[in-house]
């Protein structure tokens, strides 16, 4: 039965509740991945449980474009299709055939937790709490700076509209200094004058 079937209430649409089935499974289930990505590590996610070595015995997850002391994530397990569909820079890069269409892997500079819901975000279109992504603002807000930096507008909307929505006292700081870092004004200046409005708490 499609997953889609299984969850009448999901926040996903049925396609996209096919896809996050199949997303970051490790290949050897059987999911088809064919695609590694890493982030930075995130001190504030647990990822003791996710395997750091693809345990296909061809793969090689060194990344030599980096410091010897470079603190990578595990690697998020990802399908080429699906990212050459929703990612017009990984169409690019693909096309091109840089370092990354030879290696089948790529790094991305944002911390784990952040690279890993963007990615998500490539397989259901959705940036809604989930227990397991975009959990918390500080994601959404790194996700705006992604969406910024990679020129998806749909996904800097969701972005900026889930932030002004939920702008609370425990994020606010962290979402101005993000929306800075994005080139939002108009978020960075509301974010200010939450800060403000709620100086003791902030």
């Amino acid at each position: 039965m499609p997953t889609s079937d299984t969850h009448p209430t999901s926040n996903l649409s049925s396609l996209g509740a096919d896809l996050a089935a199949m997303f970051d499974q490790d290949p050897a289930s059987g999911s088809g991945s064919d695609f590694s990505i890493t982030g930075e590590k995130d001190i504030n996610v647990n990822t003791e449980d996710k395997k750091v070595e693809d345990p296909s015995p061809d793969a090689d997850l060194s990344y030599d474009f980096l410091p010897p002391v470079a603190s990578t994530s595990p690697p998020i397990h990802v399908h080429k299709l699906i990212l050459r569909a929703r990612w017009p820079h990984f169409t690019r890069v693909y096309k091109s055939q840089m370092a990354e269409f030879h290696t089948k892997k790529m790094h991305i500079p944002e911390p784990y937790s952040v690279v890993r819901a963007f990615l998500y975000y490539l397989y259901t279109d959705s940036i809604a709490p989930h227990p397991e992504y975009c959990t918390s603002l500080d994601s959404v807000a790194g996700l705006l700076v992604m969406a910024n930096v990679y020129d998806m507008p749909r996904l800097r909307l969701l972005c900026l509209h889930r932030l002004s929505r939920e702008l609370d006292v425990e994020h606010a700081a962290v979402v101005w200094e993000r929306a800075g870092t994005a080139g939002e004004e108009w978020l960075r200046r509301r974010a200010a004058s939450y800060c403000l409005t709620h100086w003791g708490r902030v």
